[in-house]
């Protein structure tokens, strides 16, 4: 029976992947109809979700047992008396998925040069719209910080800095693994140097050296932190290898740019990079710390159309299959996982 519920409930990804490959050979990057399809789609699939993700059931708890939110920060707790309020446990997963998914497409309309690409890039990659299901306290500060962090890069107006850096902090509020991004509101200026491959290839390099110091740091002064740093086997080498790949292409690709913000989310993508490098040993840490740098990968890779100015079709294509091979692999795997897997079976929460 469970196998045939995983069998159904893969037509819903299947779905979503048909449509990230018609729309992506048919449009050259900004097409808004579809922009706005596949957010509708994502937004759809996440907000009418029922047992689907790593923490689902932690918040269905919180909301039938006040005692069980304790532990949250301020903003998912009140989502979660809203949702208690209103008698609506899926409310919180309405709400929580509206911001998220909300927030990010509109930071790809807005400041994304190829806001389609950009879309369908964060969909496929395992480490965002999959995970972001089963991670939502951390993708709702996700969402604020990839906000917060375009505004600061792209607008000069200090009303709209002063916002970006409000939207920054915010996140902290939503989850305190965002502290690790305020650092960066004391550096956005220098996120626009185009700093040499070279000299990111030896920080990559020794990010596998500076391992252990990295993590006796963050345990002295994060010690909040200390769940994520167990010993786990199973520590993600594949992704960190084709997360390694991708920002090699990525750097390759914006070298050529005279655009200085999509410099900047180069430089952010490589922070992700090396953050996820240094933790590499320790369990969930890799993707817990990188991701709030790593998501700026949507914005600077889809620059490779630009790296073969004649070839920019070809190029396109390349992407997309590419992007559909991820997610295609995520699903698969998800699929054939021996024990109940976070993704599967999917199931709407009006056939609980």
């Amino acid at each position: 029976m469970y196998e045939i519920i995983v069998e159904q409930s893969l037509y819903i990804y299947l779905f979503l992947l048909a449509l990230i490959i018609i729309f992506g050979f048919t449009s050259s990057g900004n097409n808004n109809f579809y922009f706005l399809t596949l957010t509708v789609g994502i937004l759809t699939i996440s907000s009418l979700r029922y047992g689907v993700g790593y923490d689902f059931y932690s918040y269905l708890d919180a909301i039938k047992y006040s005692s069980d939110r304790e532990r949250f920060e301020l903003i998912p707790k009140v989502i979660i008396e809203l949702s208690r309020a209103a008698g609506s446990e899926q409310l919180f997963f309405v709400v929580t998925s509206f911001f998220i998914y909300g927030l990010i497409a509109f930071s790809f309309h807005r400041y994304s040069s190829y806001r389609l690409l950009s879309l369908i890039f964060f969909i496929s990659y395992p480490l965002f719209f999959l995970i972001s299901l089963g991670v939502v306290r951390q993708y709702l500060a996700v969402s604020f910080i990839v906000l917060g962090v375009c505004i600061l890069i792209n607008e000069s107006n200090i009303k709209k800095k002063a916002l970006g850096v409000f939207l920054v902090i915010f996140a902290v509020f939503c989850h305190l693994s965002a502290v690790l991004v305020l650092p960066i509101l004391f550096f956005v200026r220098y996120l626009k140097y185009n700093y040499s491959i070279f000299l990111k290839v030896t920080f990559i390099f020794f990010s596998f050296i500076l391992s252990d110091y990295l993590v006796d740091l963050v345990v002295d002064f994060y010690p909040y932190y200390g769940l994520y740093l167990e010993d786990n086997s199973d520590s993600g080498y594949k992704i960190m290898v084709v997360t390694v790949i991708l920002y090699l292409i990525s750097t390759l690709s914006v070298n050529k740019s005279t655009n200085k913000n999509v410099v900047a989310y180069d430089n952010l993508f490589f922070i992700g990079v090396c953050l996820y490098i240094s933790l590499i040993g320790f369990g969930t840490a890799p993707a817990r710390a990188s991701i709030f740098f790593v998501i700026f990968s949507c914005f600077s890779l889809p620059q490779v159309i630009n790296f073969v100015p004649r070839g920019k079709t070809l190029v396109r294509i390349s992407f997309i299959i590419f992007s559909s091979l991820l997610f295609l692999s995520s699903i698969y795997f998800a699929s054939i996982n021996p024990e109940r897997d976070p993704l599967l079976p999917y199931v709407f929460f009006f056939e609980k």
